[in-house]
């Protein structure tokens, strides 16, 4: 299964029962960071992934509101040290790959950069309460311990 573009509200894992943290903008070149979702924060907990054309399974996630159609605000990094923060840029925002998680269940997908590190798999989790790009190793059968994200349509 794949994810279909459009509006949603991304639950940091673990994401079952009540409540939860949701991906959460505070502003321009501010980290992106998990909060509760209330009625105040919901404009900022609303993100866009965008499939790109001639990129089979190229995302990218941008803030969804009404700023964005003409400043495109999307998920990016500053610097290349891990873990690297994710925050709020301007102009193009980082191209992700979004995969089904083997096991968050339905409507859960592992959030990864498209970059490649020599027997490194790269994930975009949380660290306290910031999205951070996590490294793990590549073991098939470790695909249960990765960060995954639960998406609910806006």
């Amino acid at each position: 299964m794949s994810i279909e573009p459009g509006s949603y509200h991304l639950r940091a894992s673990p994401a079952d029962g009540v409540g939860g943290m949701y991906a959460t903008s505070k502003g321009y070149e501010k980290p992106i960071v998990t909060a509760a979702q209330v009625q105040s924060e919901i404009d900022e907990q609303k993100w866009r992934v965008i499939q790109l054309d001639g990129s089979a399974g190229l995302y990218e996630i941008r803030l969804d509101t009404i700023i964005a159609p003409v400043m495109i605000q999307g998920w990016g990094t500053k610097g290349r040290v891990q873990p690297d923060e994710i925050i709020l840029l301007s102009g193009e925002p980082m191209k992700v790959r979004i995969t089904p998680s083997h096991t968050g269940g339905e409507g859960c997908f592992v959030i990864s950069p498209d970059a490649d590190w020599v027997g490194t798999r790269l994930v975009i989790g949380t660290e306290g309460n910031h999205l951070v790009i996590q490294d793990f190793p590549i073991d098939p059968t470790d695909d249960e311990k990765l960060p995954y994200w639960k998406f609910y349509k806006a």
